[in-house]
């Protein structure tokens, strides 16, 4: 995976598989789902859903980091195999 379109096409779009509580499996239009590689890499590369393609969501309102106005919703993503968040660097 990679973070470098300007637009959002069909490869930008994904599909929340709710899984109870704030976890979720994401989907990809490859039909495939999200994997936290190890900690490291995340992918989109799994035909099944196993304790590596499973994330927590938290919602949060501090995204005027972003530009955003003050009160709009984000969310932060954590690997549930591995405990970290995810990064866009």
């Amino acid at each position: 995976m990679r973070a470098d379109r300007g637009e959002s096409a069909n490869w930008e779009k994904f599909t929340p598989v709710y899984l109870g509580g704030n976890k979720v499996a994401i989907k990809g239009t490859n039909n495939q789902f999200m994997c936290c590689n190890q900690g490291k890499n995340v992918q989109m590369n799994r035909g099944g859903i196993g304790a590596w393609e499973q994330f927590y969501i938290y919602k949060t309102s501090s995204c005027n980091v972003f530009g955003l106005a003050a009160g709009n919703d984000c969310i932060a993503i954590k690997s549930a195999g591995w405990g970290k968040f995810l990064v866009a660097e």
